[in-house]
C-alpha cells in the first residue's frame, strides 16, 4: 500500500481542482483515485468513507472518490448531486490541497490576482540587529470553502 507521502507526491497544483472547478472537472478528479486498488476491499473504502474520516490524504481521496463514483452512477438515471453534496466535494478538494501541500512543504494555491508573500526570513540569514534569524514558512491559505461539512 503506496503512503500518503507517495500520493502527494503524484499531485500538482495542475492536477487538484480549484475553488472554482465545475462539475465535470470535479467527478474526474474524484475518480481519478484508484481507491480499490489502494485499499484492496471495496468494504475498506465503504467503511472510510462512511465515516467521513478526513485526517489523511489517503482517506480525504477515498472520500472523495466515493462521493464521486456515488454521484457519476446517479446521474445516470437522472439525479443531480444537491449544492450541499458538491460543497462537501469542494471541502474535500481544499482539504487535499492541503494536505499535499503539508506533505510538499508549501501551500502552492493562491486565490486568483492574489501574489504570493515574500518569506519573512531566511534560515542563517542576519536580521537587521545582526542576529541569526530562523526560517519562517509564509504560507497561503485558500480561505473560501474552509468550512466544516455537518
Amino acid at each position: 500500500m503506496p503512503s500518503s507521502r507517495d500520493l502527494a507526491h503524484g499531485l500538482s497544483e495542475k492536477s487538484i481542482p480549484g475553488p472554482d472547478a465545475g462539475w465535470s472537472e470535479i467527478e474526474e478528479f474524484a475518480v481519478s483515485f484508484d481507491a480499490p486498488g489502494y485499499h484492496g476491499s471495496y468494504n475498506k473504502i465503504v467503511e472510510i468513507a462512511g465515516l467521513k474520516c478526513h485526517e489523511t490524504l489517503s482517506d480525504l481521496r477515498t472520500c472523495l472518490y466515493m462521493e464521486g463514483r456515488r454521484w457519476r452512477q446517479c446521474r445516470m438515471i437522472g439525479i443531480e448531486p444537491g449544492e450541499q453534496d458538491v460543497a462537501y466535494m469542494k471541502e474535500l478538494i481544499v482539504k487535499i490541497r492541503e494536505q499535499v501541500a503539508k506533505e510538499k512543504g508549501t501551500l502552492f494555491y493562491l486565490k486568483p490576482g492574489q501574489a504570493p508573500a515574500e518569506p519573512r526570513a531566511t534560515k542563517g540569514k542576519l536580521n537587521e540587529t545582526g542576529k541569526k534569524r530562523e526560517k519562517v514558512a509564509t504560507l497561503a491559505v485558500l480561505s473560501s470553502g474552509n468550512k466544516k461539512h455537518e
